[in-house]
């Protein structure tokens, strides 16, 4: 009979630990203190999502819109509604969540909220549970649980860091290397980097053969030379990845500071001939100017001019006297 009545003992004992048991896992939202806020719907990027029934595929590096319906049974103040994603690896300096701030709800007003989380690259292919959690300042709490799987896309190429100069020189080469980290779970294949500077209108192009899945792969070496008289200032240049056949493409930005080339400043050849020739220039000028200021020359020219004339003028009459006497000796001839 005792051992009859242990039994009953123990098996009561069971019973109730089984109901505390299932009255601990209960959910939240089945408490009356729920009578007070209820969350009606969620949606996640248009898509309905009911607690643990159903579990909703979205891949990491994806930007999610949740959209919360809820309903207050009495007035609320300051009320504050959050949504986070915990187990995420990078969450303490990285928190994936968002929280609308504090609100007012009427009595039987429904009201509609929205959310944005970002799903980094870097979250773990797993599933976890998308927690809202609602709230006011000293006495309402209750946390609403969803299902979520995390996968990685199919192709995902992310520019994890780009080496190049700061500055450089016109006329000079400007170097670049780009490292790739491929977050997708194939291969990339035949991936096209192209690094540019567009004011400039200058590329140069580099291809990586295979950037494996969870794998960094880093292109050659690319140079762009720039004129030697290159306006001085900051140019932004671009690098633009293209893979998953040109499908896909992912780009970022970084500024390089071109510096003046002194070179650029100097006179070509024609401009210093052209400096040769002005001491000649000027040399003409000068005895081109200093014949009409020499009076003395001039006077002796003159004089000259006029020795000149009067020696013709000697002659002319010579020539005309001598032609008189031959005429009177012919005349004479004649005579006799």
């Amino acid at each position: 009979m005792k051992k009859i009545l242990g039994l009953f003992i123990m098996l009561a004992i069971l019973v109730l630990g089984g109901v505390a048991s299932a009255q601990s896992t209960t959910p939240t939202n089945s408490m009356k203190v729920l009578k007070d806020i209820e969350i009606t719907k969620v949606k996640i990027n248009g898509d309905p999502i009911t607690g643990t029934s159903t579990i909703l595929s979205l891949e990491r590096g994806e930007d999610l819109e949740i959209t919360v319906y809820l309903t207050a049974h009495k007035d609320m103040k300051n009320v504050d509604l959050k949504a986070f994603i915990t187990g995420y690896e990078y969450g303490d300096n990285d928190e994936i969540s968002d929280s609308t701030g504090t609100f007012d709800m009427e009595k039987d007003v429904n009201y509609i909220k929205k959310l944005k989380l970002k799903l980094t690259d870097l979250v773990e292919e797993d599933q976890y549970k998308l927690r809202i959690l609602i709230s006011d300042r000293n006495t309402f709490s209750d946390m609403y649980n969803y299902d979520i799987k995390i996968d990685s896309p199919k192709y995902k190429l992310k520019i994890i860091d780009v080496i190049t100069q700061n500055k450089v020189k016109a006329g000079s080469s400007l170097l670049a290397t780009v490292r790739l980290e491929n977050r997708g779970h194939k291969d990339a294949k035949n991936v096209k980097v192209v690094f540019s500077i567009p004011q400039l209108s200058l590329s140069a192009t580099e291809y990586i053969e295979k950037v494996k899945d969870n794998d960094e792969a880093e292109t050659e070496e690319m140079y762009i030379k720039l004129p030697k008289c290159t306006k001085p200032g900051i140019y932004t240049a671009e690098i633009d990845v293209y893979y998953n056949r040109g499908r896909d493409k992912t780009s970022t930005t970084t500024q390089i500071e071109v510096l003046e080339n002194e070179a650029c400043n100097k006179k070509d050849e024609p401009q210093i001939i052209i400096v040769q020739q002005k001491p000649e220039q000027n040399t003409q000028q000068e005895t081109t100017t200093a014949q009409p200021t020499t009076k003395e020359e001039t006077a002796t020219k003159s004089k000259i001019r006029t020795g000149l004339e009067i020696i013709l003028i000697i002659l002319v009459g010579l020539l005309i006297l001598i032609g008189i006497a031959i005429g009177l000796s012919r005349m004479r001839k004649s005579e006799e």
